[in-house]
């Protein structure tokens, strides 16, 4: 009985697919994107060439269209560097693009209050981490911003209110309550996402959660 010599497996040939593959993605993604959406715009009987042309005319087409797209798309980057940073911890975030948004709608009308009246602005940013022990702390003046409190702190700045800005590990919802019983907190501003249907019975609501139960008077800012 003769034993027949194993055949070696080239790793190379993996390393060098991996190695192009890795830089390919992204493109891939926005070819696909694009498709699909063509696919969509031809269902609702509109030509898309016509409509991507218009797109990449007011998002590039002169220098100040393209100055907007910039200012536009920089907190979105920060938001979507942030939410890589808690995907590579393990940490599931949806919607950062509306927490975005919303977050600074409520920052924005809790500097109109704190201004108006001289009271102090604390703005909580919680990272949702839905098993363990749950963790709270304030930045130090020197400590940089989370990505995702830039656009809040700078909305509140701009209205000439500088925001303790907070932390909290947990659930957003309990994190709020919590947060909104102590320090003598006369007023707790929540924004509410719209979230409808089946995405909120998986999801929930923070915000009904936090006007339900916070022990202070709650103003819940809608994006609508």
């Amino acid at each position: 009985m003769t034993n027949s010599p194993t055949k070696q497996v080239n790793p190379k040939g993996s390393e060098s697919y991996g190695r192009w593959l890795g830089p390919l993605t992204p493109v891939l993604a926005a070819l696909a994107a694009l498709l699909i959406g063509a696919l969509m715009l031809l269902a609702l009987g509109a030509n898309p060439v016509e409509a991507y042309t218009a797109m990449a005319s007011g998002a590039f087409g002169s220098v100040n269209a393209f100055a907007d797209t910039i200012v536009k798309a920089t907190p979105l980057l920060f938001v979507g560097a942030g939410i890589c940073i808690s995907f590579r911890g393990g940490v599931l975030n949806i919607g950062g693009e509306g927490q975005l948004v919303v977050g600074a709608l409520a920052a924005t009308l809790a500097a109109l209050i704190a201004s108006a009246t001289g009271a102090e602005l604390h703005l909580l940013h919680v990272v949702p981490v839905f098993r363990g022990r749950d963790a709270e702390w304030t930045l130090e003046p020197k400590e940089p911003t989370p990505p995702e409190l830039e656009t809040s702190v700078l909305a509140a700045s701009a209205l000439g209110v500088t925001p303790i800005r907070d932390m909290a590990m947990g659930r957003p919802e309990h994190a709020l309550v919590a947060a909104s019983g102590r320090d003598g907190t006369d007023l707790l501003v929540v924004g509410h996402r719209g979230l409808r249907g089946v995405t909120r019975v998986l999801l929930g609501s923070v915000s009904r959660h936090a006007s339900e139960h916070a022990p202070c008077s709650v103003i819940v800012a809608r994006s609508t």
